[in-house]
């Protein structure tokens, strides 16, 4: 059987498509919905015929997510209206609203959870209710779709490192040492993958590149919308990249943050625990974090970013 035929065949057989059969005890099911994150057109059909059917929608902004149903023309499959299916969810919501919603999937009610733009649950408070609805029992079916952590992922071309999703960039500088830090302490080659907002976008990238200085980083702005823009550089360049943008009035909109991190080199009594001396030997004599890794970095062959973090780990100890 053709590939083609295989996949559109039964499909285009079928009169209608039902929501999924329920696999949880008996009840309704919860369906995690995502939605665009720019481009209408992101929206897919499966999303708009679950949107169409289930008895009520879990929203971050009901008035948001009235316009995004109104804007891609879903309509109810009963014929009827949405207003007064909207249910507020978000950041804020309470024990209570968990119960709630708890209590309409067991009373029979299919619901869907969707976010103001992109995939629910990822680094949103939509990840507790999903946690909350299975450990009640109750089905759970994510309805896959935009995410702006994938569609960076596919226009950033890191073509080394497995990718790591770390939410917002923190804003305080020692948890940005000490994410950094981390990071560098993986055993295997990452691509660390960070949310930002247009006004914190050029501390975030000066912040990196004043510890990764030599890191290979992509930025990228208002992803699948009419001005997406990706920027690729070492994290030292991409600076004046983004106050260019800035300068420029390019700096609007949602950011998502790029950075390659190498493998880090393993500890060995002949090796690895010779050059950590030496860089502590290098710190606590007062050179700075950025000149005793690029010494020891030169020293030992070592890459310097593999070497950076724990200088600055090591520094901010001293200091």
């Amino acid at each position: 059987m053709g590939l083609k035929r295989l996949c559109f065949g039964e499909m285009a057989s079928q009169k209608r498509q039902e929501l999924p059969k329920k696999t949880g005890k008996a009840g309704g099911v919860l369906y995690v919905v995502a939605t665009p994150i720019g481009n209408l057109e992101d929206l897919t059909p499966r999303a708009r015929r679950v949107l169409g059917q289930v008895d009520g929608v879990l929203c971050e902004d009901t008035r948001m997510t009235a316009k995004l149903l109104n804007a891609a023309g879903v309509e109810r499959e009963d014929g009827g209206s949405f207003e007064g299916r909207l249910g507020r969810f978000d950041q804020h919501a309470s024990e209570g609203r968990l119960d709630g919603v708890v209590e309409r999937l067991a009373s029979g009610e299919n619901l869907a959870l969707v976010s103001d733009a992109g995939t629910p649950a990822i680094s949103d408070p939509g990840a507790e209710l999903v946690a909350r609805v299975r450990e009640a029992g109750f089905t759970v079916v994510p309805i896959p779709g935009a995410s702006a952590l994938t569609a960076f992922l596919a226009g950033a071309g890191f073509v080394e490192g497995t990718p790591v999703f770390r939410g917002f960039y923190p804003r305080k500088a020692s948890e940005r040492a000490a994410e950094i830090a981390a990071l560098e302490r993986l055993p295997f080659g990452a691509v660390a993958v960070w949310f930002e907002s247009p006004e914190r976008i050029r501390e975030a990238v000066e912040s990196l590149a004043e510890r990764l200085p030599e890191a290979r980083a992509t930025a990228a702005k208002e992803l699948t919308k009419l001005h997406e823009r990706f920027y690729s550089d070492y994290l030292k360049n991409l600076v004046s990249h983004i106050h260019r943008a800035d300068a420029d009035g390019e700096i609007r909109g949602e950011w998502v943050i790029g950075v390659a991190f190498p493998a880090r080199p393993e500890s060995t009594e002949e090796d690895g625990g010779v050059w950590e001396k030496a860089l502590i030997c290098l710190i606590n004599s007062g050179i700075s974090a950025s000149r005793a890794a690029r010494e020891v970095s030169q020293v030992f062959g070592i890459s310097r970013n593999a070497v950076y973090a724990r200088a600055v780990a090591l520094a901010n100890t001293r200091d």
